[in-house]
């Protein structure tokens, strides 16, 4: 059975909690504590990325299956637009020997990133709370309110928070 069909009736009822849930405006942090693949992590449960962690203890599994089996325990990974550190914190995980290099220029999601690392004890992530480009230089960053749709481009998938230069 394909992956997507696999995880269609998931969906389906994280759609429903996610409706049920979004009464707690994203323009309100809601920060939450969460175990997940064996490591502690928090997010901001009132938008899109941090439901999905802190309710069902799951995020893109297809894709974390993927990293688990490929990740050499001395890896070098590169984590941009790192959120809350979902991924830095699984490649910190299946990496121990290696290191994980990751870069977040929403600052409240870098601080909680960071207290992430530091909850979990991995001294083999670099924190950068700064964007990548292909040039040096200032540029507007837009800040949604929901942090996952924050981009040099104002995406207008949700409510803009506001503008960074980074």
């Amino acid at each position: 059975m394909f992956a997507s069909a696999r995880w269609a009736p998931r969906r389906l009822w994280m759609d429903v909690v996610h409706r049920l849930w979004r009464p707690h405006p994203p323009s309100r942090s809601w920060v939450k504590h969460a175990r997940i693949n064996g490591y502690h992590i928090l997010v901001l449960a009132n938008e899109d990325v941090g439901c999905d962690i802190y309710c069902y203890r799951s995020f893109e599994r297809d894709e974390t299956e993927l990293i688990a089996r490929l990740t050499r325990d001395d890896a070098v990974c590169i984590d941009v637009g790192a959120n809350v550190g979902y991924y830095s914190l699984l490649f910190a995980s299946r990496a121990p020997k290696g290191q994980i290099h990751c870069f977040e220029p929403v600052p409240r999601n870098f601080h909680l990133l960071s207290t992430s690392v530091l909850l979990n004890g991995f001294d083999n992530v670099v924190l950068n709370c700064c964007a990548v480009g292909n040039r040096d230089g200032h540029i507007g960053f837009t800040v949604s309110a929901d942090s996952a749709y924050s981009s040099f481009l104002d995406t207008g998938r949700r409510t803009r928070a506001g503008t960074i230069t980074v």
